[in-house]
């Protein structure tokens, strides 16, 4: 009598779905759960004549534990790290409605006031020039300053265009021209005053909104408390606090 050699033939469901088909790759790291599970199954499959050697078991219950202790203090780091942060985001929004000081090219007009330029030369200059530009770039106005010492010079500005027109609200920009005794343009040092009207966090830094333009906090170099007469603010008065402060 021949023999059917032919095995029978099991469902194996869709086979359309090759993505069933396809194995799953074993994970790098294994998580405790999965030890467990691993564990318990070898305790359950052991050889009864056989079985598994106590120094092996208690060298997996040693890694078990270990594996619970990083896992808990993974988690413990991690709530630590938000904590940190909501404290750091919590101290950033304490400086909005301040006044600061940064480096920056920015002057804002307001009803027909102005912030000073202020910028530092690197040495004295007979000669200073201040162009203004609107914010599209285009010229406004010119200051012929003259000399002026080495270091920190705060120029007022009348908010008015070359015609004698008064200025519209808004931000403006400005570029200093100050020339050496070589002749030759030097180096200088801008700076932009504004009020912080927004924080915000990126990646765990905080980004300080100031005239339209977002600061580091180690770019913010002083500030002051807002001047409540409703006029420009006063750079060159009292209120200048430790830019350093630690926002943790």
């Amino acid at each position: 009598m021949p023999m059917n050699t032919s095995a029978p033939v099991r469902n194996i469901g869709n086979i359309d779905d090759w993505s069933t088909l396809k194995p799953e790759l074993p994970k790098k790291e294994m998580d405790k759960d999965a030890f467990l599970h691993l564990m318990i199954t070898q305790l359950r499959n052991q050889d009864p004549t056989n079985p598994q050697d106590n120094s092996q078991m208690i060298a997996q219950t040693a890694q078990f534990s270990q594996l619970e202790q990083l896992t808990n203090m993974t988690a413990a780091v991690d709530r630590l790290v938000a904590m940190q942060q909501q404290t750091m985001n919590f101290n950033a929004a304490a400086y909005i409605g301040l006044e600061a000081r940064a480096l920056g090219n920015t002057v804002q007009a307001y009803q027909g006031m102005t912030q000073n330029i202020e910028f530092k030369l690197p040495e004295a200059s007979d000669e200073v020039q201040i162009m203004i530009y609107n914010s599209q770039g285009s010229f406004i106005d010119r200051l012929d300053v003259g000399a002026l010492g080495k270091g920190v010079n705060s120029i007022a500005w009348d908010a008015y265009d070359s015609s004698g027109q008064v200025l519209p609200d808004g931000h403006y920009t400005y570029r200093v021209v100050a020339f050496g005794d070589d002749g030759n343009p030097m180096e200088v040092e801008n700076y932009t005053y504004g009020l912080i009207t927004a924080v915000r966090n990126e990646g765990g830094v905080s980004l300080f909104m100031m005239n339209n333009e977002e600061f580091l906090l180690e770019e913010l170099e002083s500030f002051y408390m807002p001047n409540i007469s409703g006029g420009m603010p006063d750079p060159g008065s009292g209120g200048e606090e430790d830019t350093e402060s630690d926002m943790t």
